[in-house]
Formats: C-alpha cells, sequence, structure tokens
C-alpha cells in the first residue's frame, strides 16, 4: 500500500507540472417522404441488410442490391433515422476510396465511414439528441461533397451549400420562412458618407408619421439579409404581435473593422444620421446592437465602449475573447441589457468563454438572458433562433436569466464531444462503446477533462473498476485534492496539495463499485459511493480549475455515464 501511494504522490507532482447513450430501441422509423417505412425498425433492417450483403460472393449481385434499397427508400429520404439514432450512407464512384463525415456534430473534424463489404456503399453509424439539427457534408478524396441521397440542404457562410439534418423531434417556429397572407415592410439602401447601409422600415411606417420605433443594428448585416431571412422574421414577428414594429439597419460586413474605436466612431455616426432622418425613439434604452460569430465579440465591445450609447445587446453564438470579457469587468455599466446564445456543437473553448461571460453577468447584476440551443453554431441556428433573442430584448422582461451553470451530461452513446484530452497521448488507450467510454494505462499517467473548469460542482458516473489496479480523481488548482480508490487494498484515500493524507476509509463492502458522486459545496466534499454516502471532508471549492482522471499500469475503468454541473 505504502509503495502505491508514493507512485501516486510521485504521479501527481508530474502532473501538477503540465499546463495546468446505449438504448434499445424498440421504436419506429422516420423516414421524411417515405410513409411506407414508419413502421420499420430501420436498425434492425440495416443491420439484415447488411448481413444479406456479406452472405452474396458475386460483386454485381451485392451492386443490385445496394440499388433496390436506395430505390425502396428513395433518393431524397437520407439518411435513416430512428430516434437519436441515424444512419449515413454514401454510394461511392469506382475511383473515391477515402470516405468521411465532417458535420457540426464532429465540430467539422472528419469521422470516416466504413465499406460495406467489399461495395460501392460506405456507411456511418451516429447518434444525436432527438431535438437538434445540424449541418454536414461528406469529404470524397478531400473533396467536399454534399449528400447525393439527401434533398435537404441549407446555405451555410462557409460552405456555400451543406446538407442538413432535422431530427424527429426538433421544434421550428419558422418566422424566417416568408408568408405571402402577412405585410411586408421595406427596404431600402442608403448612403451614410462613405458606407452603404440597407434600412428595414415596417409595413405601415408611412402610415403613422408620428410613431417612434427601436432600432436595431445588425452587424454583418449583408449576412442577415442573404442567410438569416432576417426581413421575414421581422414581418412576421410583428404581425403575430411577438414584437412592436421596428426599424432594422443592415451594415455591411465589408465596412466593419475589427479596430474597436473605429466601428464605434461607424455606429455613432450611422445612429446620428438614422435619428435624424426616420422616426425612431430616440433613446439608447430603444436601440439594439446585434451581432453573430466575430461581429457579436465586435458588437459587444462597441456597447462597453460607447458609454451609454446603446444598451441592449443580442450576440448569436459569440467567438469572444478574454479581452472583451475583462471589458465587463472593467467597464461596468449596469444599464445594459443581455441576451446571447449559441448551438450545443460548439468548441469547448467558445464555450468556456460563453460561460465565463454570463458568469461575469451575474457577479455584476446585469439583466441577461442565455440559451444554448440543440444545433450548430451557422445559419441554421442564428435565422431560426434570433426570434427569442428579439421577444426578450423588446419586451419588458427582466427575469428568467437561462443558463445559469456550466453542465456536462453524457451517456457516451454519440461520437460528439470528446470531453477528454487524449490526444498524442501513447500512454492512453480508449474506446467509446455503445453507451460506454473505456480508458485503459499503458503506463502511468492522467487523462485531463478537457478546457473546463469548475469550482462548486456536482460530479456524478456510473463507472467500473475493470482491474485491480488504483485510480485516482484529481481536482486541481490552486489547491489540489487528490481521491484514490485502490480496490484491491479496498481503500478510498483522499490526499491534500501537499500530497498529506486528509481522509482514508475501508470500503470492502462497497466493491465491486457501480458508481461513484461527488458534490462539492459550501466547502465541503460529500463521497458517495454505490449511492451510499461516505464521507464529508473539508474542500475548498474556489480554487478548483481542472478535472483528471489518474491511473497505473493496468489501470482499466469504464464510465457508462459522466454528469457535471458547476454553479455559477
Amino acid at each position: 500500500m505504502k509503495r502505491v501511494l508514493i507512485f501516486f504522490l510521485s504521479l501527481l507532482l508530474a502532473f501538477s507540472l503540465v499546463a495546468c447513450k446505449s438504448e434499445s430501441s424498440t421504436s419506429k422509423a422516420t423516414v421524411s417522404n417515405n410513409p411506407s417505412l414508419s413502421n420499420l425498425d430501420l436498425l434492425q433492417e440495416f443491420d439484415k441488410f447488411k448481413n444479406k450483403i456479406d452472405n452474396i460472393s458475386s460483386i454485381s449481385k451485392k451492386e443490385k442490391e445496394i440499388d433496390k434499397l436506395i430505390k425502396r427508400i428513395g433518393v431524397g429520404n437520407f439518411p435513416l433515422i430512428q430516434d437519436n439514432n441515424i444512419i449515413f450512407l454514401y454510394r461511392a464512384e469506382s475511383k473515391e476510396k477515402d470516405i468521411a463525415f465532417i458535420s457540426d456534430l464532429s465540430n467539422w473534424k472528419k469521422i470516416k465511414l466504413e465499406q460495406l463489404a467489399d461495395t460501392s456503399l460506405y456507411y456511418l453509424h451516429l447518434k444525436a439528441p432527438a431535438g437538434s439539427r445540424f449541418d454536414y457534408k461528406f469529404m470524397v478524396d478531400r473533396e467536399l461533397k454534399n449528400d447525393p441521397l439527401n434533398n435537404n440542404t441549407i446555405i451555410n457562410g462557409v460552405f456555400g451549400l451543406n446538407s442538413q439534418v432535422i431530427m424527429p423531434k426538433y421544434h421550428s417556429q419558422g418566422y424566417w420562412k416568408g408568408d405571402l397572407e402577412i405585410k411586408k415592410g421595406h427596404l431600402n439602401k442608403k448612403i451614410i458618407g462613405e458606407i452603404e447601409v440597407s434600412i428595414y422600415l415596417p409595413a405601415d411606417y408611412e402610415e403613422n408619421p408620428s410613431k417612434g420605433y427601436p432600432v436595431l443594428y445588425f452587424l454583418g448585416g449583408d449576412k442577415y439579409l442573404k442567410y438569416g431571412d432576417i426581413t421575414n422574421t421581422l414581418d412576421k414577428m410583428t404581425a403575430k404581435n411577438k414584437i412592436d414594429q421596428v426599424i432594422g439597419v443592415f451594415i455591411d460586413s465589408k465596412d466593419l473593422s475589427s479596430e474597436d474605436e473605429i466601428t464605434s466612431h461607424l455606429i455613432k455616426r450611422i445612429i446620428a444620421y438614422v435619428d435624424g432622418e426616420y422616426s425612431t425613439l430616440a433613446d439608447a434604452n430603444k436601440r439594439v446592437l446585434i451581432g453573430y460569430d466575430i461581429f457579436a465579440e465586435l458588437a459587444l465591445d462597441t456597447i462597453l465602449d460607447d458609454n451609454g450609447i446603446v444598451t441592449s445587446y443580442l450576440g448569436q453564438s459569440p467567438l469572444l475573447s478574454e479581452q472583451s470579457i475583462k471589458l465587463l469587468t472593467d467597464n461596468p455599466q449596469e444599464n445594459i441589457r443581455f441576451y446571447l446564445h449559441w448551438g450545443k456543437f460548439a468548441n469547448e473553448q467558445q464555450q468556456i468563454n460563453n460561460f465565463k461571460m454570463i458568469k461575469r453577468l451575474k457577479e455584476a447584476g446585469y439583466q441577461y438572458k442565455a440559451e444554448i440551443n440543440l444545433d450548430g453554431n451557422d445559419w441554421g441556428n442564428w435565422r431560426e433562433n434570433i426570434a427569442q433573442g428579439l421577444e426578450y430584448i423588446l419586451s419588458d422582461k427582466h427575469s428568467a436569466n437561462g443558463v445559469d451553470s456550466l453542465a456536462i451530461k453524457e451517456d457516451f452513446a454519440g461520437q460528439y464531444p470528446n470531453y477528454f484530452e487524449i490526444e498524442n497521448n501513447e500512454s492512453i488507450v480508449t474506446e467509446q462503446g455503445d453507451g460506454s467510454y473505456q480508458i485503459t494505462f499503458k503506463d502511468s499517467s492522467f487523462v485531463k477533462l478537457s478546457h473546463y473548469q469548475f469550482s462548486s460542482f456536482n460530479f456524478e458516473s456510473k463507472l467500473e473498476l475493470l482491474s485491480d489496479a488504483p485510480f485516482a480523481l484529481v481536482f486541481s488548482g490552486e489547491q489540489k485534492y487528490t481521491l484514490m480508490i485502490d480496490s484491491q487494498q479496498r481503500l478510498i484515500t483522499i490526499f491534500g496539495d501537499g500530497g498529506e493524507e486528509l481522509y482514508h476509509k475501508g470500503i470492502g463492502d462497497l466493491i465491486p463499485m457501480k458508481s461513484i458522486k461527488l458534490i462539492a459545496k459550501d466547502n465541503k466534499l460529500n463521497i458517495y459511493l454505490n449511492n451510499k454516502g461516505i464521507a464529508k471532508v473539508d474542500f475548498s471549492t474556489e480554487t478548483g480549475k481542472y478535472l483528471s482522471i489518474l491511473g497505473i499500469k493496468g489501470t482499466k475503468v469504464r464510465l457508462n455515464n459522466l454528469s457535471i454541473e458547476e454553479e455559477f
């Protein structure tokens, strides 16, 4: 036991030197335009089809069976969707060999398709939330292609036209879709200095000359008009009395500078022009600055630097820097209202910075609302979900803040996202099965939960120890705590920052261990094994930053789910 303790303490020292769902489904298929398949279990049927192909020796006969399958389902009715399961198919040409899938789901990293026997058919089985929507493409021998079997496409600002998947429980309000039965506003181009802007006026603007209107200023406005169908959204939300009538000002992306002072000066000039030429409510509280991606950060910086010219912010999937977040602290303006949203399928660092911003907003007492959509971070998300932002920011509501915790809930049923930092670590072998994530240590090492930072948190995981070798969870920051479980010695031990033993207890009756739950709150760490409370230990929750799993050669652990939530 002493040797094991010495090892873990030495491994912990090495660590401190480093920069510090399978659901058995019996439900039926979802195939968009083919009702004849609605009563089939598509997963089962596709498995039967694969077995059938494997048992055919003739290549030509295999290809004929593939022809029959595609004809039966119908071009335009792919991919195959059942609950949260998706099967993508790609029929390769004779010279096409390297077929991969890239998507919002994979953060646009490649996932290889598997070839069916030695045929021209490649396939990929993934899982996604049943209420989600996402873009995707195939990468075929380094060439990007849309799915030829899927007619459902969407314009994307980066890749042009993308294939998209809309899952069965996805809810769309569809404000961006045109409606011939409602009154439409008017869009005009105006020259302000050397800048051309587009200005949207509500349908009956001319009929109400004495009425004053709030004004929405769109940074990257040309893209909102081209990809976001924003005038349809404004027309329809107004007609349905979701928002008051507004004036929209669209500033082209080419005219915006990454220099905050230049953009700020430009916006002041445009505001002065609009207030002078149109019936606006010339009040900072009735002006909204709106942006997406990099323009959402530009909008934030402009509001914080402008000292009260605009006091409402709507950010869509903002790409925030530490400098922008710091402005919230250094230049507080309590009268500003914030709305921001982003897609769940964002990269980890983008999510971290968004959560940091929310934390600052909450600590400073700002009025805000934040939402995470089951979507990517592109125009499919932005055109659909800007409606919630407009409804909040243009109303007098000051209540619900929406997202106020960073939550990871993973059942390892899909291939996104990978929360563990394992790249280039030859000491670790990982295997993501159908509903589990297995980590095998070939040598002494650690696996860090990538990017996420925690202080007060709840941690819960169903796990299995598949070997007698000990493993440990490390919570590290300015202070460090190591919780080691040694199933061979039947002991749980907690070490403090300097390696001193803070707690140990025999857990003989709790082996084999099936689950672990840790609740860190109010400077106490509550430990539960197999749903049984075993300890409450003094624990500083203010300095925690990283969570890691440590193991030695032979340590093998399987996670069947993982849930971590940090409250702000």
